[in-house]
This record gives structure tokens, sequence and C-alpha cells, in this order.
């Protein structure tokens, strides 16, 4: 439905004349029809019944908007915008409890006023805008900062509050003002009756006799309901339902065919012929697995990602110890991050042989074309994936593609995972490598833990100080960690016996004689903080702290408590026997 066909569907136009002023005998207050059901040339729109309308004049010089009304328009983004009839003032319809106003800025003072109708003139001045836009929060705003103390009257769809202590002398008017306003509402005499009893009882004083609250019950009941009110209500339920419908109509047009998964008993289930799992990479991946390969830092990822690709297309060990059973069909690379000649360059870098099988997209500065979400970028990219015969797709890396499509990447990436597990799907795609960064900690993938537990598999790589760690960890994948070696020549990994573990405790033992040396040198027993801030240059306190813990372990120092349970060092026994 357009802005236009949202505006005709409201039920309160008026017919004005060739002054454009309303027609002699016009009730604004609960009148109004259609705009079909008006014959005059000129027709007016009133606020109210739910629909507010800001009335900006004099703010327009062309195209150009008076700062202050600017300013207005601004907090009113989604809501339908359009020029006067005369075009030098605008209109600025939306949602609000309030009805509107008619606004004007006169050397910088800006004055609100009561809005009673405007002429309709459907010049849009902003497209795309919608007249279902709340903007009550602006409304009330300018009420509060711009209307007078004097003028801020109750307004349409509020009503004044019944004081909390009702004395002698205005009883029997409040009372009567608060049955009256039962009565429009719809209630009963009795109902009436019943609300009165509490209200005496509870704020009245002293309180009025009960054969005067049942003569202003039957009084006030004596008038027929709000019928406007309710046909106005009735409307807008209709309404508000059609759309609804219309929504979850179109909803369904749009959805995929449903596939319902085949319900069996587990003995149904084990009678079937299966499948063995296979390898797609010994140990790490099975066929038709997921993986998450989560990094580092400038820990390599690019590189094991372009090693990986090497194994799948010419049936190569990956990292030169896990067969690889090759692929059918075509590796694909989405990549975020490089520009277009270095992912060329470090691919060519390999020396792949089955060229014609890889296909490497460069995808930086194009991220928003990856909009999954949206209806056409995600038939474009399952016919575009479908052609290339892709069996194995890798996206590198998550974060630009969270950041373009606005999700949080503690929160929402979840949402992102199970949209793309549907891009798979849909374009038949068995395995796939997603590439994500580590937190600052480097133990787990960043952010969200949906991240964690939508793969098959996660692959972990560490940087260390002079090399790569990679393990490996997930359903029927369970690889401990590993040291890489990286041929600079080749551009290729391997793995080789170590781990990050090894290579701490390699660097602790360089550095325990210096460490057992500065206990000796102090010549009395020093404390844990005041020993690793005795450190050379170059030693990092959690190199200082691990070469004490496995001279304490070696007895080359000797560990007492201090005062407040504080260690304090001296010399061991090992390495009193080593000197003497």
């Amino acid at each position: 439905m357009t802005t236009r066909d949202e505006l005709l569907r409201l039920p309160i136009w008026f017919a004005c004349d060739e002054k454009k002023q309303l027609v002699k005998g016009t009730v604004l207050k609960t009148g109004g029809r259609p705009y079909d059901g008006i014959d005059s040339e000129y027709k007016g729109l009133r606020p109210g019944d739910g629909v507010c309308i800001l009335d900006l004049d004099h703010c327009l010089d062309g195209d150009n908007v008076a700062p202050w009304a600017q300013g207005i328009i601004d907090q009113c983004p989604d809501a339908y915008v359009e020029r006067s009839i005369g075009r030098e003032g605008l209109h600025v319809i939306g949602r609000a409890t309030l009805p509107g106003w008619d606004i004007h800025c006169d050397e910088g003072e800006v004055t609100l006023k009561k809005l009673t109708y405007v002429l309709i003139t459907f010049d849009e001045f902003r497209a795309a805008g919608s007249v279902d836009s709340d903007i009550g929060q602006v409304a009330s705003w300018l009420k509060i900062k711009y209307l007078p103390e004097k003028s801020k009257t109750v307004g349409r769809g509020e009503r004044r509050k019944l004081p909390d202590k009702i004395e002698e002398g205005e009883r029997n008017s409040l009372m009567y003002q608060e049955a009256c306003r039962l009565r429009r509402d719809g209630r009963t005499e009795e109902e009436i009756l019943g609300i009165l009893k509490v209200i005496n009882r509870e704020r009245v004083s002293p309180p009025l006799p009960e054969n005067e609250l049942t003569a202003v019950a039957e009084q006030a009941a004596k008038y027929e309901p709000n019928d406007e009110k309710e046909k106005r209500t009735n409307f807008w339920v209709e309404e508000f339902g059609a759309r609804d419908d219309a929504r979850d109509h179109l909803k369904r047009k749009k959805r995929p065919p449903v596939k319902f998964p085949e319900i069996l008993s587990l003995d149904e289930r084990l009678a079937r012929p299966r499948e063995k799992p296979e390898w797609r990479i010994e140990n790490l991946q099975i066929q038709g697995q997921r993986v998450v390969l989560a990094a580092q830092f400038k820990a390599g990822k690019t590189e094991l990602r372009d090693n990986r690709i090497r194994s799948l297309v010419d049936d190569v060990p990956f990292l030169g110890e896990f067969e690889t059973t090759p692929l059918q069909g075509r590796a694909v690379i989405l990549d975020f991050e490089m520009p277009e000649n270095m992912v060329d360059d470090w691919l060519d870098s390999k020396e792949i042989k089955n060229q014609n099988k890889v296909v490497p997209i460069p995808m930086r500065g194009l991220v928003s074309v990856f909009d999954i979400f949206d209806e056409e970028l995600f038939a474009f990219w399952v016919e575009k994936l479908r052609k290339l015969e892709t069996e194995d797709l890798t996206l590198d890396c998550l974060r630009p593609v969270l950041d373009a499509l606005g999700l949080d990447e503690n929160h929402e990436a979840g949402k992102f995972l199970v949209k793309f597990s549907e891009l798979l799907e849909a374009a038949k795609i068995s395995e796939a490598l997603v590439v994500h960064h580590m937190g600052h900690e480097g133990t787990r993938s960043r952010g969200d833990s949906r991240i964690l537990d939508w793969p098959d598999a996660t692959w972990n790589l560490k940087r260390g100080r002079s090399a790569r760690y990679f393990s490996a960890e997930g359903r029927d994948v369970s690889v401990p960690e590993q040291k890489l070696h990286f041929d600079p020549e080749t551009r290729i990994l391997t793995t080789v016996p170590g781990d990050a573990t090894n290579e701490k405790q390699e660097r602790a033992r360089e550095i325990l004689e210096t460490m057992v040396t500065l206990v000796e040198t102090h010549g009395e027993p020093i404390g844990q903080e005041a020993l690793v801030g005795k450190r050379p240059h170059g030693i990092s306190k959690a190199d200082a702290r691990e070469a004490i813990k496995i001279a304490e372990a070696d007895k080359k120092l000797e560990c007492t408590s201090g005062p407040r349970n504080a260690k304090l060092y001296t010399i061991g026994p090992k390495h009193k026997e080593a000197e003497f």
C-alpha cells in the first residue's frame, strides 16, 4: 500500500470551498468521511483518532528547509512529509495520541497552537515516508518546549484525573463528570454506580449519601454511549487487522517450499542402510561438515586458509600431515578483507595445479552486496554459487559482514549464521569454512557464543613468540595443539613437534638462572612481585613468573611464607649444591 493509499483510507476528511476553508456547518470533533466520499475539489484532513499532524509554516525556500523546521523533521525520520499548498511550508503526518500542532517561527521564536485541519497536497517532500510512523515523542516534546503553560489544556484522547481528595462543594459536579465519562466509554448504569461507590469511599470527604450516587449514575446512563468512538475503534481494528493479514500472506508467499523432517523410531532408523562418514581432511573435517577457523590477530589465518584450498583441489596432505579427499566441485572464497591484487598474489604463490577448481571473489569494499537477508541478493548468491558448482565455500572473515549488516558481534552473530546455513542449503553447498577472530585472551572465538556451537568443528590458530600453533576440536574431531612451520619460499605450512606450552617453558628456563641470580644478589628474602620488578629489560612479567615457578620446582629457589601470606624467596638447596 502506497503512502497516498494510506492517507485516502483515513475516515477524517472534510470538504473545503473555493477559498480553501471548511464548508459551513462542518463538525470537526467527531465528523469526517473517507476521501472518496467528498465531491469538493479541496479536501481537508483533521488530526485526531491516532493521527498526528505537524504543520510547519513558512519554513521552505525552494527545497531549503529552515533550521528550526529541519530539527523537527530529523526527529521524524520515517514519517510522511509533504509540501503545503503554497509550497512554503511542510506537513509531517504520523501516529500519536496528541492530535498535532500548528508551528510557526518568527525572528527565531517558535510558537505553537492547536491545529484544526490542513489541506493535503500529496506533494511528497521526502520519499518512502509512512503515516503509520510513530511521532508521539516529537509531538510531546514540542508541547513541553514551546506551548505556553496556560495553553496546555487537556487534549483529545486525554482526560483530567480526579483529584486524590474531593472536598465538599465539588463532590456532585466531579462525580457527575466522571459518571458521564464512564458512560461515553460504554459503561452500564450498574458499572457506573459500582465505580462511583469506590471513588466515594476512597476519595470523597465527607462521602456522598448512596441515594445521591444512585441518582448520578441513573442520570448519566440516560445518555447514549459514544457510538462514534466505537465506530472509529472498529475501523482501526479492521484496518490494522487487514494489514497484518496482508503481511502474513506476503510472508507465506515469499517463504521457500517447506521440507518437513521424516519422523521414525530409533529401531526404524537403525534398520536403514547408513553411509559411513568419510574424511574430507583426515581427523580435521568430515565430508559435509562446517568449520569455524578462530585465529588470533595476525596469526596467519589467510595462509592457513589458502593451504587448505590447495589441499582440497590438488589432493595433497593438509599441513603436510592430514590426508585429504579432493573436491569434485569448486572451492569458492569470499574474501572481505584483502585487496584484490593481494588475494591473487597469495594464491598464486601456493602454485596450485587445479586452478580452475578455485574461485576467489574479492569482496573488500563490497560487503553490503552480501546482504543475504535481502531476498533479491539471497537469490542472486544462490544462483551464482550453484552455477559455479560450489562444493566448499570459505567466508573470510565474519566481522566485516556483521558490521555491514548492522549486527552485533556479541549478541547477533547467530542470526547471520542461521541465514548463512540457509544459503548453503539452497545453493547445495555441502561444506564451508568461516574465518573469525579470537578474543584477546586467545582461548576461543570472539563474541556471540553461537559462533562456538554453530560449526561441526572449530580450528584454532594461535600466535607464539617464534611460531604459530594449530589445534582442532568438534564432532569426531580432536587434534591437540601442534607447532606450525612456515616456508617463506613456497609459503607452505607444515606441522612440526612442539606446542605453545613447551615454548613457554623453554623461554622460562632460558631466564631461570637470571631470576635466581637476582635473588642471590638481593641477599635476603624477597617477595615475588618485588623479584619480578627487578627483571632485566626484555623479560616479560609472565615469563619471569614462570621462571620463578620452575626454579621453585627444581629447588633452586626456596619459598617461605611472610607477613599476610606473602611468598618470600631465598636461594634453594639445589643451587647451593651446584655452587659447592
